[in-house]
């Protein structure tokens, strides 16, 4: 999973920015995710029962070690890593000849987010799911109560004049503590933890949003997307997420959009940066958001960027500015996002 999410990290890096080195960022992609995987791979086909399956395992795997060992004599033969090579090699594992390999599916994978710990996907109809969202993701927010229905249906059709803004982060801050306690409580995180887990999820919507679902563009509401792609409220971007998140709903349902980066902030923040004690490592207990913030704008290889001195300077910048939120955050309180609004 980790493998597969730097590699899709890697892929948004390289649509967002110019490629002016002459090398060829997708044929460093494969090789380097190659290496990586390759060996999990070889684990697998020694574990395999299904003698077909186990075959086009094999045929994989010896297609892609001779793929990556001719590479270094590419240009010398000829030969280079194309599109119409990663489809074919695609198809080594694919039974089903009218499958396009390598065509984008966005549609959500159960079996994905059964690994990413995220619950699976109710079978009642799309209709029936609507209306128990709040009830399934938000109930257990509040002992006294959910979140009034009005309220994300006032949130999920507003852009905010400025003048409005003072009425719309409160409501915003319902949604972001609400889903915050939702995670809380299904992961039972270590009491000393939780605290620096909420403001994590305030500080991570103000840095990427300024606690935005949605703009106005030529008078019509639109979601909020970056650059890159990335979308609403705490800017989820589908290439990344692709199969792990119902992208129609992250564009256009606030309570989705934040539900899905409280999620991917606790899974960093569980499965990588307390597991690894950076705590304890740094001495600050607060270093566990900032690295956890790190691994969410940058995958889960990136979790220790926040504190090393050989970085980018675009990305130290990000780090810092974070860090100077969740700050804010925690002694101010989550209302100190208001300060992205000039004169409030």
């Amino acid at each position: 999973l980790e493998i597969l999410f730097d590699a899709r990290y890697e892929i948004v890096k390289i649509l967002e920015e110019p490629n002016n080195s002459g090398v060829d960022p997708v044929r460093i992609l494969f090789l380097d995710t190659w290496r990586s995987i390759s060996p999990v791979i070889r684990q697998l086909f020694e574990r395999q029962n299904d003698q077909v399956f186990a075959m086009h395992l094999v045929s994989f795997v010896t297609a892609n070690d001779a793929l990556a060992s001719i590479d270094q004599y590419g240009p010398e033969l000829g030969l280079d890593i194309s599109v119409d090579g990663l489809r074919r090699l695609a198809r080594l594992l694919n039974n089903d000849p009218a499958l396009e390999p390598l065509q984008l599916d966005n549609k959500m994978d159960p079996e994905l987010r059964k690994f990413f710990g995220i619950p699976a996907v109710d079978e009642k109809s799309q209709n029936e799911m609507n209306m128990l969202w709040l009830d399934y993701f938000v109930t257990p927010a509040f002992a006294s109560g959910k979140l009034p229905r009005k309220l994300t249906s006032k949130l999920n059709n507003w852009v905010p004049k400025k003048r409005e803004i003072s009425q719309y982060l409160p409501m915003v801050k319902k949604v972001l503590t609400a889903v915050g306690q939702s995670q809380l409580r299904r992961k039972k995180l270590n009491r000393k933890f939780r605290r620096v887990y909420q403001n994590l999820v305030y500080a991570a919507a103000w840095q990427e949003s300024c606690w935005k679902q949605f703009v106005a563009v030529k008078g019509f509401r639109k979601p909020m997307r970056s650059r890159s792609g990335d979308l609403g409220l705490m800017q989820i971007n589908p290439r990344v997420w692709r199969g792990f998140y119902d992208m129609h709903k992250i564009k256009w349902d606030i309570v989705y959009n934040a539900n899905a980066g409280a999620e991917i902030l606790m899974h960093y923040l569980t499965r990588y940066v307390i597991k690894n004690k950076e705590h304890i490592k740094t001495g600050k207990i607060d270093n566990l958001a900032r690295a956890a913030y790190s691994g969410y704008n940058g995958g889960p290889r990136q979790y220790t960027r926040y504190r090393k001195m050989k970085i980018p300077r675009k990305l130290k910048r990000i780090d810092q500015a974070f860090y100077k939120k969740y700050r804010a955050v925690r002694d101010r309180g989550p209302l100190a996002v208001k300060s992205c609004y000039t004169g409030i």
